[in-house]
Order: structure tokens, then sequence, then C-alpha cells
């Protein structure tokens, strides 16, 4: 479903995207249909557009009375009224103003429509006369795509809800595309209109009224297939609390016939204070069925084996304990193990042979922190050691893994480094198509080559041959706990650069996240020919390091070539900083802020006066001078267009502001402990925490940032020619290939479009 499915106490603008431009136009408010791609068509009736009269002019007197069903004692109230609980929208308040904005009517057509009702209706009464069957005429005779494209084109929630409201049939449409997946956010904010997925959003302050309208209206509990909590639990307010909020939900389920299918916790604090749903599931079958477990509390291996068949039939679960694989349902098709800290793993782990069959049938693993990676690794390393027969991990299609390389403290053991060999026996790497590494390595100056290590042992065994290639579909490249401007580039140097390794791993690659230097603020360079520099404010550049990062890029989009979508959250900290140094003859070169004199358009000459003014706010002076840099900028003269190559120095902080806001869009909370990057779309973009400056000052320096990125972007679908999304740095673009030569690019959170000849 294309529309953005928010749920909220409050009534949110209209969201009315404008249509996809026509191709005799460069520029203009244009936007798209994204589930179906259809584009709707300009016209808008003059009556239409004036919004004072369109209460009094639109009504349902052209729907045909057998339609509406108002009076059908079979309607059943609750499913109404759910959406009500939800929204806080009383039934008074039901107008349609909207609804044209959404569906353009044709009222010629329903004139006709109306005047072929009335002969259906006199053509009925005829026959029932004269006992001929009767011509029906209702929404169910109609072919579902139709109405499927109908529901489809009403972007706003109210419309849906509104539209549910008219007849039973599409409140029970409508019901389905509402109710079948949902997220618990924290808090409803505006810029939630543009997201785009087939979620729907639930405000936590109004989960109370979602689990009423749950225990009123079975029909709607077998709806819902997945829920995820993605609320966010302050630690001091949950070490007060005594129970889970969460628990009767959990009970619902568990007490009821449903069709869930997955039930996700992102809500870190309260998984670790609360325990999991798993777990949750176990203790409250026992409590409440004490006759039929008591029996075997004594053996704890035959009690897993009855209650395995009274758990919940998910197909995701969240494991806390290793030892848990062995209690899990035959259902279970992916799983996200969680171990913080060695010492929360007491138990001794025992795979039994059911837990065995359970990890046999995994299509998905995620390994979330480093802790879980290296003793589910070694574990079950142990075991394959000593039953060598055991067939490998062959299932599993989806896999996430956190490593950091550290050495031991008498320097001799390397137990925890990312070994291919040692990840292999265990898991069949051919097979994947998902894959996520978080990973780092600590020992910059001892080891500093076993992520380059680790991929070329990934060629040689599975990528070497001619007619190889990788089945990666998706792929995912995080710098593991970021702490500093530690140099971590030098560490992908020989694999992102390498174009034979490139393009056999990115052969199929359609999806691509990477994040290596996510720094807290822009580097200050240090010309030396030194790979380190001793401030951790500081980062070095000479003339190797500059060809080095830029190929790094331009090798990226030189061999993926298939990406679909490309995901930068570090664009503006890492790779647009080396994009913009041409070369080291002049200190000028180095202004990290060149790229924003570019484009000389109003806007933008208005945008760097903005830019200057704000800078100079107290909240963005540097009294200290940590940023003074000590390079020789040259001194420009004035210049009518506004430049910011006046005084770089004093301008650090406040850039370094802008681009961790547009960074914080990108929904990624939890992603060091339990959140998977690939899976980020799903989720609502993050709010932004402060507001230092206007709204309308920020959009406008937004804009500059954008037009001065142009370059980049036709560099993107130049390279890219089947490039569909694309994130740079927080600011996310969609594109729409209107013919061979010309796409349509899109910001989806900022007020920019513009058509591209690629």
């Amino acid at each position: 479903m294309s529309s953005p499915n928010v749920i909220n106490t409050s009534k949110l603008g209209e969201i009315v995207p404008p249509n996809l431009p026509r191709l005799n136009r460069s520029n203009g408010s244009s936007g798209h249909n994204s589930s179906t791609h259809t584009p709707r068509g300009s016209y808008i009736p003059q009556y239409l557009q004036n919004e004072s009269n369109l209460t009094s002019q639109f009504n349902y007197s052209f729907i045909n009375t057998d339609f509406i069903d108002d009076s059908d004692p079979q309607l059943n109230p609750s499913s109404v009224s759910a959406f009500r609980n939800l929204t806080s929208t009383p039934k008074s308040s039901f107008t349609p103003s909207s609804l044209p904005k959404s569906l353009p009517i044709d009222w010629n057509l329903f004139n006709k429509q109306f005047k072929l009702n009335q002969k259906l209706r006199q053509s009925r009464l005829k026959k029932r006369k004269i006992g001929e069957p009767e011509i029906k005429n209702n929404f169910e005779n109609l072919p579902f795509q139709v109405i499927d494209f109908i529901a489809d084109c009403v972007e706003h929630q109210t419309d849906l809800i509104n539209l549910s409201q008219t007849c039973r049939f599409f409140n029970k449409i409508i019901n389905k595309r509402l109710y079948s997946k949902i997220i618990i956010v924290d808090n409803i904010i505006s810029k939630y209109k543009n997201y785009n997925s087939n979620y729907t959003l639930l405000d936590v302050k109004n989960y109370p009224k979602f689990l009423a309208t749950l225990h009123s209206n079975d029909e709607i509990l077998y709806i819902i297939k997945e829920i995820i909590i993605d609320t966010s639990s302050n630690n001091i307010s949950y070490d007060q609390l005594t129970n889970n909020i969460f628990e009767p939900l959990y009970e619902l389920f568990i007490t009821s016939n449903n069709n869930l299918q997955k039930l996700e916790n992102l809500d870190l604090n309260n998984l670790k204070k609360f325990d999991t749903l798993l777990q949750f599931n176990r203790n409250y079958l026992i409590k409440h069925n004490n006759n039929k477990y008591n029996y075997y509390l004594s053996q704890p291996d035959q009690l897993d084996q009855v209650l395995r068949t009274d758990l919940l039939n998910l197909q995701n679960f969240q494991l806390l304990d290793l030892n848990d694989l062995n209690k899990l349902p035959d259902s279970t098709k992916s799983i996200s193990i969680l171990i913080e800290n060695k010492h929360n793993f007491k138990t001794a782990f025992q795979l039994t042979k059911y837990g065995w069959s359970i990890l046999s049938n995994l299509s998905s693993l995620q390994l979330s922190t480093t802790t879980t990676f290296d003793l589910f690794i070694n574990e079950l390393y142990k075991i394959y050691q000593n039953q060598p027969n055991l067939i490998k991990l062959s299932n599993i299609k989806q896999l996430s893994i956190s490593n950091i390389h550290k050495y031991e403290d008498d320097f001799t053991s390397h137990s925890n480094e990312l070994n291919f060999k040692k990840l292999n026996s265990i898991i069949d790497l051919s097979k994947i198509e998902e894959l996520e590494l978080k990973i780092k390595c600590f020992e910059n100056i001892l080891c500093n080559i076993c992520i380059m290590k680790f991929f070329h042992d990934w060629y040689e065994n599975l990528l070497s041959q001619d007619d190889e290639s990788s089945s990666i579909t998706a792929l995912s490249i995080i710098n593991q706990s970021p702490s500093s401007n530690s140099n971590i580039n030098i560490q992908w140097d020989d694999i992102l650069t390498n174009e034979i390794f490139l393009q056999k791993f990115g052969n199929n690659l359609k999806t691509f996240f990477i994040n290596l230097n996510d720094f807290p603020f822009i580097p200050i360079f240090v010309k030396t020919q030194a790979f380190e520099t001793q401030d951790s404010m500081k980062l070095p550049i000479n003339q190797t390091i500059l060809e080095k990062r830029k190929k790094m890029y331009d090798s990226i989009l030189a061999n993926f070539t298939n990406l679909e979508k490309l995901i930068i959250p570090d664009f503006f900290y890492n790779w647009l900083v080396y994009n913009n140094i041409k070369d080291l003859t002049t200190d000028e070169n180095l202004n990290y802020l060149n790229y924003l004199d570019q484009c000389n358009c109003e806007n933008c000459c208005e945008a760097r006066l903005i830019f200057k003014t704000n800078s100079s706010k107290t909240a963005f002076k540097d009294f200290k001078g940590r940023f003074n840099s000590n390079l020789n900028y040259n001194t420009p003269g004035q210049t009518y267009y506004n430049k910011l190559n006046d005084s770089p120095d004093s301008y650090r902080i406040f850039y370094n502001y802008l681009i961790r806001e547009l960074k914080s869009r990108i929904p990624l909370k939890q992603l060091n402990k339990i959140q998977n990057s690939l899976k980020h779309e799903k989720f609502p973009p993050n709010q932004i925490q402060n507001s230092i400056i206007s709204d309308e000052d920020f959009q406008h320096i937004i804009k500059l940032i954008i037009h001065s990125l142009r370059p980049e972007i036709y560099k993107i679908l130049k390279k890219l020619p089947k490039i569909k999304k694309f994130n740079l740095g927080g600011i996310l673009f969609d594109c729409y290939r209107i013919s061979d030569k010309e796409v349509f690019v899109k910001a989806v959170y900022d007020d920019y479009n513009e058509v591209f000849k690629a």
C-alpha cells in the first residue's frame, strides 16, 4: 500500500502528492503512486478547486442506496469504531471533503451511473414481479483489482477511515490494509506524512485503545499478521516499573485464535528487563495450565517438548540465551539473538537434536552483538569439530553478524577474528542472499588486515572461477561501534578498490548500505604522509589517501551497476569530503564547503546568507578554538553570491549540526545492538531532537545542499541505470525513469524535484 498509514490522535494535514511530470517539462511539482507506479490524471474540475464549496457540492447521492449499509444490522459496529478508537475521530466529524482530492470524480460519468442505477432498480422490481433473477449491483461484483486500486489511490489516513465507513465491503478491504502490519512508535510527528511503507504506525499513547479494539473485535485480531514494537523506553523510568505494558498484548495472542506471524520487540530496555516473548509464552502456559505441565517440571527436556506444541506458531523469535534454541516451535524461520555480555551467558550451551533441526530450517539469522557472534560461532564450531559429518546450515538466506577484532591480553589469541573458514564451515555462505556485516578491527597496528583477509578468502573459495558469482542481492557494511575519527577507511582500501572482486561480489547486488566513517563531526585535515594522527579530531591527507578515497567511491558506482537502492548514511562525513577535493596544491582546495558555492540561483544565494547568519549564533560559536584547522584559506573578495569560502572554520559547528540533523532522519536507533540496517525502510524516520533554527531556514539551507549535490546525483544516475532510490546522508531521493534518457528525481522529505538527462 502506498499510502502512509499513520494512526494518531490528531488529524494530519492532507497528503496529496503531485502528478508525475510530463515529458515536455523539466521541472515542476510532480509526484507518484509508489505502490502501483500508475500516474493519476492531472485534471481537476473547476468546482473542486474551490475548497470552501467542497462540502456543499460533494455528496453521496450518486451512490445506489443499496450500497449504503448504515442501517444494515449485519454491519459490525466495532469494526468501524476501531478506527475512531485509534484516531479519536468522533462519528460526527465524518466529512468527505478531502476525498475528491485523492479520487478525482467525473461527474458526467456519475450522472450516467445514477441513471443506470435507477433503471436497474426499476428492472429489479419488475423482474421480482415476474419471478426472473434480479441484476445484482454492488461492489462485490467488481474485479478486486478495481477495488484495490481505488483504495490505493486514497493517500490520507482519515480518508481511508471515511472510505471504510461507506459500506460493509469497503470496511473489510480497508481493515485488511490498516491492521495487517503495525509498528508501535513513540510519537507521531508531521514528518511521518512522507513515510512510505505498507505498515500502519500506531502512537504508543493510543496503545490502550488499540488493545481494547482487539478485545472487542475478533475479526480485527484475525487480520493482524505482524506487530513491531519500535518504542524507546527511558532507563530511569523503566527501573521503577514492575509490569511490562506489552504483556496484555502478548497474552491476547497467546489465548486467542489468530494469524500472527511475527511479533518483534525492538525496545531494548523493555526486552532486557521483562525478557522475550518466548519466555513469557512459556511462563504463562505453565502458570495457567499447572496441572498439564506440573508432571514435567523436573524433566526439562520433556517439558520443552510438551510446551513446544502449545507455543505461539510465530515465524520470528528473539532470544537472550543460546539454550533457547532448543525451546522454539517448529514454525520458526527467523531468529535474532542478543547477548550483551558473556557473564549473561551463565548456563553451558547444549544443542539438542531438536535445537539442531530448528537451526537447519532457519532462513534468517541475526547475531546482533559481537558477544553473540563470538559465542554462537565458537560453540557451534566445537560441535562441528566433534561431529565432522554434520551438514552445515544451508537454508539461511539472510545473515547479520557483528564482529570486533581485538587481541587478548597475552597478544597471542586471535579467537574473535572474523574468519571465513570457520564461518563457512558452519553456515553455507554461498547461499546467502542478504548479508549485514557490522565489523571493525581495533588492532590497526598489530593487524589491520583481518577484514581484507576475510573477503580475500571469500573470493578464493566462492568467486574465483569464471562461472561463479555471488548470490548476494542485499549487502550492508557498517563500521561497528564508531567512537572517534579513527581512519577506519584504510581497512577497506584494498577491498573497495578491487574491481575484479567487486564485479563478482556485486553481480546480483540490488541493495547496498555502507556506513564506514561515522564521524561525530567533519574531520579537520592535516597534510602529512602518515596514515594516522595523534589527534582524534583530525585526519591525515596526502595524495595517496585522496586517490584511494575517490577510487573507493568510484569503484562502487562503476561495479555495482545493478543497484536499485543505495544508502550512504556517512555521505557528508566521509565520502563527499574527499570527492570535493580536486587536488592538494593549495589549502583552499581543502575547504569542505566549496561545493555549496556552486549554485547561483536566487534560493541558494538567499540560503547562503541564512547560513552565515545562523553560524554567528552563540550556539554555533567555537569559543575554545577546537575546530581551527590552521589551514591558509584565501581571503576572497565580496561577491553578489554570498559564497561561504571566506571563513570555513567559523562555519564548522553549524554545518556539523545540519548534517547531524539530516543523518538523524535515517531510522537507526539501535543499529549496533538489535536493529538490522537492511530492514530500516520499514521504520519511520527518526524525530529531530532540536530546533535551534527555524524550520523555514532549515529547509532553505537543505535546498541549497541538494542543489549543490546535483553533480553527485547526476553521477549516480549515470553509473547506476537501474537505481530507484538512494539516500545521501539522510536526504532520500526517489527516482522514476521517464524515458531512456530522462529520470525524474524527487526528494522525499524536502521540497525538491527535477528531471535529469542521464
